[in-house]
């Protein structure tokens, strides 16, 4: 087994931000100034998510290479700003994003073709035979309600849909469901990291455990949420919305009380998600200028 280090709540796991091995320091993108887009020309902070191109390149990573190709199928309503799974097409090689119904991947072959979408029949990966065979995966960016339209569409329903382990979630935008629903980019990581182990675990298999390999797919995601963590641990007067059951979400210092103690989960009528309030949350700036 991989020896990550993890936190732990019940029998759900989140992985520890902090422990991830980046190949570029996070504290690189602290002070990084709005840009041009080379092929666009608007003013972005970290990455273009119309262009799906870094204007910092040399401050974050931008050569991935996934070790089964990724498909991101988005659909047309979910903004590209808040989008995470947009980090994986921005960083890695062999990422394409496809925004639904208008575009959809032609050149899969659904039969070397992974889907991650927990269906009645999803297996893990543990228990998919054949593993090696395949060579892509797709994986779907919309709300709930809206992937069901994209993971019964013709061009996936025949495909083989997986589910994952059980993993708590870290995101900071208030929900209403469970923590075992992942943000995209979450559900990416956690996949390949799974894949690796499946291999691994492979009787006549040479593969080592994940080591961290591909930590890099959750760097603007580490960088977006310890952001949002000082920011509010700086700022205790300010109150937020909490993720459901999530009224600890902050990691304040010891003995500091914050607006949120006044009022337990916070109050959506009259505050902010975490990280909201500044637009921390949007790919467009975790401090607006």
């Amino acid at each position: 087994m991989s020896k990550r280090k993890f936190s732990e709540a019940g029998d759900l796991v989140a992985v520890d931000l902090s422990s991830l091995k980046f190949s570029s320091p996070l504290e690189g993108m602290d002070n990084a100034p709005r840009v041009e887009c080379p092929k666009c020309g608007r003013r972005r902070k970290y990455y273009c998510y119309d262009c799906l191109c870094p204007v910092h390149p040399t401050l974050h990573p931008t050569d991935i290479r996934l070790p089964l190709r990724l498909s991101i199928i988005k659909h047309f309503n979910e903004r590209n700003g808040k989008s995470t799974a947009i980090h994986a097409a921005v960083m890695c090689q062999n990422a394409e994003l496809f925004e639904f119904p208008s575009q959809s991947p032609t050149s899969l072959d659904p039969k070397r073709t992974l889907v991650i979408y927990p269906t009645d029949d999803a297996a893990l990966l543990s228990e998919i035979p054949n593993l090696r065979d395949y060579t892509d995966v797709v994986v779907v960016e919309a709300t709930w309600q809206q992937s069901r339209s994209i993971a019964s569409s013709d061009a996936l329903r025949s495909m083989k849909k997986v589910r994952l382990a059980n993993h708590k979630s870290v995101f900071w935008r208030y929900q209403s469901k469970a923590d075992d629903f992942l943000a995209t980019i979450e559900a990416i990581y956690f996949f390949y990291l799974e894949y690796q182990n499946a291999l691994a675990g492979l009787v006549d298999s040479d593969a080592a455990p994940y080591s961290g390999e591909l930590d890099d797919l959750l760097f603007f995601y580490a960088h977006m949420y310890r952001t949002i963590q000082e920011h509010y641990r700086s700022n205790p007067s300010k109150r937020f919305t909490t993720r459901a059951g999530r009224p600890d979400y902050i990691k304040y210092d010891e003995g500091t009380s914050s607006a949120n103690d006044a009022v337990p989960g916070g109050d959506p009528s009259s505050v902010h998600s975490a990280g909201e309030e500044r637009n921390c949350s949007d790919a467009d700036g975790a401090v607006k200028d």
